[in-house]
C-alpha cells in the first residue's frame, strides 16, 4: 500500500502507527492476500517459503522506504516489534474474516475495527513514543 494521505510524520512512532494503520487496511480490503498469509501459516512447503520469503522482503522494502530518515527510540528492537505489531495484524485480519472476532474483540462493522485500529495506535506508541 501507499500512503496518499499526505500526513506528516514527526516521529517514528507516528510513522510505525500509520504504516501499521495502512497495513491493516490493505489486509482487510485483499481476500487473496488473506488466502496467501492463511496458507503460509498453515504448509511448510519449499513454494510456500519461497512465496513468505518473497513477500517478507518486500514487506521489509516498503518499510524501509517509507521510514526515510526517522529511527526508533535507543534501545527498542525495531525488528522485533514491527514483527509481533505485523503478526497482530495479519492475526486480526485472518480471525475477523474467518470468525467476526479475535479473543472476544468483535471484528464485524467499522466500529470494532475502529476499536482495534486504536488499541495498536495504543500499543505502537507505547513502545515507540
Amino acid at each position: 500500500p501507499e500512503d496518499a494521505g499526505g500526513m506528516f510524520l514527526l516521529t517514528y512512532g507516528d510513522l510505525m502507527e500509520r504504516l501499521a494503520l495502512l497495513l491493516l487496511e490493505a489486509l482487510k480490503n485483499d481476500p487473496l492476500m488473506r488466502r496467501i498469509l492463511a496458507w503460509e501459516i498453515s504448509e511448510n512447503t519449499e513454494q510456500v517459503r519461497r512465496l513468505a520469503e518473497a513477500r517478507s522482503k518486500a514487506l521489509a522494502l516498503w518499510l524501509e522506504r517509507m521510514r526515510g530518515s526517522l529511527a526508533p527510540p535507543k534501545g527498542v528492537d525495531a525488528a522485533a516489534v514491527n514483527a509481533v505489531v505485523i503478526a497482530a495484524i495479519q492475526h486480526l485480519v485472518l480471525t475477523g474474516a474467518a470468525g467476526g472476532q479475535c479473543a472476544g474483540l468483535s471484528l464485524k462493522t467499522p466500529k470494532d475495527w475502529e476499536k482495534a485500529a486504536t488499541a495498536l495506535k495504543r500499543i505502537v506508541h507505547g513502545v515507540y513514543g
